[in-house]
């Protein structure tokens, strides 16, 4: 404790030591700062991955195949499933809300073939099209077979989930 020409008590306040530095260049570089009020830590950051996903480039603060795996649960909660297009989403819905669209996961959670799926995924593509087409007569007559179709692929999903689920298409 020291004194101000006042005759205020003062406290000493710690410094803390601030460097500029270039970016990193070399994995010995990548050290980030660590501020503490008193300290300065160093640790390693982890580098930034830019990978490729199938439908265009993206930014993942972990590289592919690190990640943690969050699809370890291939559960679907209630008894409903519905088959039911929205704007570049998966064509399965169960009662907390879309499922994966994952092939794989698909099959483990609902234990569905592969040939059910492909055709599950194919309509809701041929739906995203139809989205962004006019409102013709056309139009019109291609929604109501994509609405044929996808009654027939409700039926076709409620014979192979059997009576696990109760499955609906939603148009």
């Amino acid at each position: 404790m020291g004194s101000s020409p006042t005759g205020v008590a003062t406290a000493a306040v710690p410094q803390a030591k601030i460097s500029t530095r270039r970016p990193a260049q070399t994995a010995e570089e990548n050290a980030v700062a660590t501020w503490s009020t008193t300290v300065v830590e160093e640790r390693e950051a982890p580098r930034p991955y830019f990978g490729n996903y199938p439908n265009g480039s993206y930014w993942l603060a972990v590289p592919l195949g690190e990640e943690p795996d969050v699809d370890d649960d291939h559960t679907v909660d209630g008894s409903h499933l519905r088959i039911m297009w929205d704007e570049s989403a998966g064509p399965l819905w169960g009662v907390d809300g879309l499922l994966p669209d994952d092939p794989i996961w698909l099959q483990r959670a609902l234990g569905i073939s592969e040939s059910l799926i492909a055709d599950l995924l194919g309509w809701q593509r041929d739906m995203d099209v139809l989205n962004h087409r006019p409102s013709t007569d056309e139009w019109r007559a291609r929604q109501q077979e994509l609405d044929v179709r996808a009654g027939q692929l409700a039926a076709r999903l409620q014979a192979e989930v059997g009576t696990r689920y109760e499955v609906q298409y939603r148009a």
